[in-house]
Formats: structure tokens, sequence, C-alpha cells
């Protein structure tokens, strides 16, 4: 086996958003993945979408990778507040940035297989290994042996094209541990290691999981919601022996700031309104 170096693909290195990598058809709004793009074949791998094996792995990977997220952002959150006591703006902006970005990927943070090299892998694990991994031996077109955190491992069904031994290949793919693969090493000695391949994601599941753990709002429930908030700023208003139909569009000063069905915008003083009219503005506060 030739160990001359390789170029990495650049389809192994390109950064992702959960939108591009989601089924058209069902877009994730507003919803970043830290993950990369990769070369992964997307295969069933042994898990049938439907069943509740897969809905019960995805729902346990949503709920571990939020735990995870909100103690990465309460660690960002200190870290802010320690630089702008030893003032270091430059620093407590690179901690705001990833407190944002911990943000923004509410309900969709993928935790990693395991947190250290001395946690062992066990059949059934689904999350990520890193970006990054050494292989140790090309088996064929879609296998290799890999190792990361100290751990050695089967990798199947991503393709080695390109790649050789002692070449980094970047695992932007979320997979799972599917059991353990015995072969023959080169000293003759049959070896058994964890064998790991790519999760099959179904965007579709993974959303009305999240939106069942209320790590996400439903999205025709959020439209319904929006709706009735925009009905209820439409109201009739009374200023002195005045009534008009208008809705309301935030105060100016001590004015109120009313626009009406044909669109005119109109600033009435919050004094003249009715009692009912202020109060309804207090109660809005």
């Amino acid at each position: 086996m030739s160990t001359r170096p390789v170029l990495l693909p650049a389809c192994l290195a390109v950064f992702a958003i959960w939108p591009t990598m989601a089924d058209p058809a069902t877009p994730i709004e507003n919803h970043k993945v830290t993950l990369a793009r990769s070369c992964a074949r997307d295969k069933p791998a042994g898990f049938n979408r439907n069943s509740d094996a897969y809905r019960s792995a995805v729902r346990h990977v949503i709920k571990k990778g939020e735990e995870q997220r909100l103690a990465k952002l309460r660690t960002a959150n200190n870290w802010i507040q320690h630089y702008r006591t030893t003032k270091r703006p430059l620093e407590r902006k690179k901690w705001k940035v990833k407190a944002l970005e911990l943000e923004e990927c509410r309900g969709f943070y993928v935790p990693g297989l395991t947190k250290s090299a001395d946690t062992p892998l066990s059949t059934g694990l689904v999350g990520t290994v890193g970006f990054y991994v050494s292989i140790l031996q090309v088996i064929g077109p879609d296998t290799m042996i890999v190792k990361r955190l100290k751990k050695r491992v089967w990798l199947a069904g991503f393709s080695t094209e390109g790649f050789a031994d002692d070449d980094t290949f970047s695992v932007g793919h979320i997979v799972y541990v599917s059991g353990t693969h015995q072969y023959t090493a080169v000293t003759g000695a049959a070896q058994t290691i964890m064998k790991i391949e790519p999760f099959p994601v179904d965007w579709r599941t993974w959303r009305e999981l999240a939106i069942e753990e209320r790590l996400i709002e439903d999205p025709a429930k959020a439209r319904e919601k929006a709706q009735r908030a925009e009905q209820e700023l439409w109201r009739t208003w009374t200023a002195g022996k005045h009534t008009t139909v208008a809705k309301f569009g935030g105060m100016i000063g001590q004015s109120v700031r009313l626009t009406k069905k044909n669109g005119k915008t109109v600033s009435v003083p919050l004094g003249k309104l009715s009692d009912a009219d202020r109060k309804w503005i207090t109660d809005r506060k």
C-alpha cells in the first residue's frame, strides 16, 4: 500500500448548514449545524428509518446534544463575564460569537460519540467522531482502519478514493457504532475492534422529534401564533368622540402610532385616548 501523501478532497472539508443538508421539501429554517459535508454513502446501515429503534436513537441524540449545547453555552457565557472583568475585548468578542452560534443551533446540536479517550465505545452509540481521524490502513473502496482519541476503529461506508495509509481523513458526518468487526492483522493474529458506519439521516424525523421534545417550535403553530398576534393588534380606538379601526404600531414618545386599513399612518397623543385604550397599551409592556 502506497503511503504517498494525498490532497484532501474539497468535499470533505466544506462546512454546511442544516437547510443545505436537509430534504428540500422540508427545510429547517434558521438552524445551523456544526458538522462538515462528507463523501459518506447514505445507506440504511441496518437502520429502518421508520422503526421505533431509529426514532429512539434520534431522540436520544437530540436530548443528549441539547444537554451538551447548554453546558457549552454556560461555559461561553462564563468566559464572556470573565473577559469583561479582565478587560480583554477581543477574547470577549470571540466567546460572544461562540455563544451566538450555540443559541442559533438550538435543538440540533449533535454530540460526539465519546467525551474522552477513556470512554469506551458501545454498540448503538450515535454522534460524531470529530472532524479528523488518522488512517492506519486502507482496506477497500469504502472501508479503512482509523484512529481517533487513541481508539482503533473499523470505519465503513466512506469512500477511500484518493487516500492512503497515514493520511488524515475528515469524517464530517453523523455516525453510529454498528457493532464489532474481526480482521486478521499483518502479524496473523485475529483482532476485534468496534465498527463505525454513517448514520442514515432523515431530517423529517429529526425535525419532528425535536418539535416533540420542545427544542424547536412547530412551524404550523408558530404561524398560527403570529397570525393571532397580528389580529390582536387590530382594534377599535377611541379618542374623545372619534373612533377608528387601526393596527397598533408602537409608541413614539408620548404618541401612539396607528395604521388604518387603507394603509395611512397617524399619531395620536396618548392622553387623548380612552382609559381602555391606555390600559391595553400598558398591559402590552
